[in-house]
Order: C-alpha cells, then structure tokens, then sequence
C-alpha cells in the first residue's frame, strides 16, 4: 500500500498558517480547528453545529480531552501568588 504523507503535511500547513495571524494563539485550543480544514462543509452543516452544540458542551469537551497549555498554567499561578500577596 502506497502512503503519502503530503495530506497531513498541507492539513498542517494550512493550520500553521491560520493560528501563526494570533501569536497568543494555544495550540491546545485551536486544535479544533483542524477538523474544519478537512472535506467540505457547507452552510447547512455549520448551521446543524452551531444549533446542536452549546458552548457549555464543547467547554466541558475541551476540558476533557484537550488540557491546559503551560502558557495557561503559569497565568493561572501567577494569578494565584499575587492574589495572595494582594491579601497580606
């Protein structure tokens, strides 16, 4: 069997390309967009999504499955120690 990996090589390209517009971008998060860069979606099918996916689920999805980024961990502490320090 014959493989290729041209396709995963332009799926990621066109990736690298969309999130490199957001230099904060996490990786972590704007995973989801891959899915979208592959086949065809049409306004019938973004609107079926859009309609049956809340945005509660796809946070609750994300947390799950995706995991914070060190980027977002080190806020998070930071936050942390000067809430503490603004406390004494």
């Amino acid at each position: 069997m014959l493989v290729s990996t041209d396709i995963v090589e332009s799926l990621f390209g066109k990736y690298k390309y969309i999130i490199k517009r957001s230099p904060q971008t996490e990786v972590n998060r704007s995973v989801l967009i891959i899915p979208a860069l592959c086949g065809n979606i049409d306004e019938h099918k973004i609107l079926k999504t859009l309609e049956s996916t809340n945005h509660q689920e796809l946070k609750n999805w994300e947390e799950e499955n995706v995991g914070d980024t060190m980027r977002t961990k080190r806020l998070d502490f930071f936050d942390n120690v000067i809430q503490k320090v603004v406390k004494n």
